[in-house]
């Protein structure tokens, strides 16, 4: 199981990418981004590695949240529906659950749908 090292009751999903150190290193800034509440600098982070978040579910994941939490639905739901398309991976998450990554997607796109109503 890959970890997401945040609290997913926000489905502030961080990442644990085990593409080396230096991928490493800028998820930790994500993750610590995404926890103090600032969106940009998370975003900044994510987008500054474009194919690892389109490889990686729980990058797409964080991302999605980012621009959820910034207002923009519309590209938040994209990457929650391109994180179906992918193969499901079980994700953990730092208060000792897992959920699979259409999991997440799909509680992610609910949550989109109940915030515009």
């Amino acid at each position: 199981m890959r970890a997401i090292p945040t609290a997913f009751a926000t489905l502030a999903m961080a990442v644990a990418v085990t593409a080396g150190a230096p991928a490493m290193a800028k998820e930790k800034l994500a993750n610590a981004a995404i926890m103090a509440g600032d969106y940009g600098a998370a975003e900044r982070i994510l987008v500054d590695q474009p194919r690892a978040y389109k490889q990686l579910p729980e990058m797409m994941l964080n991302l999605a949240f980012v621009y959820a939490q910034t207002g923009r639905q519309a590209e938040a739901g994209v990457l929650y529906r391109e994180v179906l398309k992918q193969p499901d991976v079980d994700l953990d998450n730092s208060i000792g659950s897992s959920l699979s990554s259409h999991e997440m997607a799909k509680i992610g796109l609910s949550r989109l749908s109940l915030a515009s109503r």
